[in-house]
């Protein structure tokens, strides 16, 4: 047993664990256009939109970046700056993020609201967000806005799959 084979074992593992049945996935992919409340879908305008920007680092499928599938790779592996770290960072997944606090690469933030908070700052520091990863949002968000886009990140939210974790016996 080497450090390197449990590496590579748990991310083998972690790859066997794809979560779709959220809301995002009954509105988007089912369809099911009261999957979603209306709040949700003014976030999810949000997160897609130039001005907040948030689906420039958290694309794909899993809302991690680019991927890779049976087709090949959709591109490099997704880095960016956060603004908590001088170093770009692993862009993460947003599948179930609303149950994975605390957040950020240091866990400096208890709620989505509070890392919201902090993107929407970064818009206001001298030189803006751009200085600092060009990708990060251009204007701060209102409250309201915030609130719509933490909607949105809970219709990522999976509750089945979780539960099914939740309930397997201990092996």
């Amino acid at each position: 047993m080497t450090f390197d084979h449990m590496v590579k074992a748990i991310a083998a593992f972690e790859r066997t664990l794809i979560s779709g049945g959220s809301p995002f996935d009954a509105y988007v992919f089912g369809g099911e256009h009261a999957a979603l409340s209306a709040q949700a879908k003014q976030g999810m305008a949000l997160f897609y939109s130039p001005r907040v920007g948030c689906a420039l680092c958290h694309s794909g499928f899993n809302f991690s970046g680019n991927w890779r599938d049976a087709q090949g790779e959709t591109g490099r592996a997704s880095f960016a700056r956060n603004g908590t770290s001088a170093q770009p960072l692993r862009v993460p997944t947003l599948r179930n993020v609303a149950l994975t606090a605390p957040y950020m690469h240091d866990g400096r933030f208890a709620t989505l609201d509070a890392v919201l908070a902090h993107y929407s700052g970064l818009a206001e520091r001298p030189g803006g967000a751009a200085r600092i990863d060009r990708r990060l949002p251009r204007a701060p968000l209102s409250d309201a806005e915030r609130a719509a886009l933490g909607a949105f990140l809970e219709s990522l939210t999976d509750r089945d799959f979780v539960a099914r974790f939740a309930d397997a016996p201990a092996r």
